[in-house]
């Protein structure tokens, strides 16, 4: 049961280097934004953990992404020298 959770919850936060990749911008900026996304949500109520966005939140909050699919089973797109650059698809 354990195992299951664990794997539940892979991939609900996004951590600095992910937010790096996804938005093509320097690791500290990426901490600048994941900062700015939990003080949004300390205001709305809700409990943060430091250093990481959920997911959800985080795909909502940019480019209007709210139900957006991500290729690849690991959020990235494309070959293996493209793999650092995830491609957002609409459905």
């Amino acid at each position: 049961m354990g195992q299951m959770m664990a794997e539940d919850r892979q991939g609900m936060f996004l951590f600095a280097k992910d937010v790096q990749v996804i938005l093509g911008v320097s690791r500290n900026y990426a901490y600048v934004i994941i900062q700015e996304l939990n003080e949004e949500l300390a205001k709305q109520g809700y409990r943060v953990v430091a250093s990481r966005v959920p997911t959800k939140f985080f795909k909502e909050k940019f480019y209007g992404m709210d139900g957006a699919y991500w290729r690849g089973d690991d959020g990235y797109a494309g070959n293996k020298r493209r793999k650092r650059m995830a491609v957002p698809v609409l459905l």
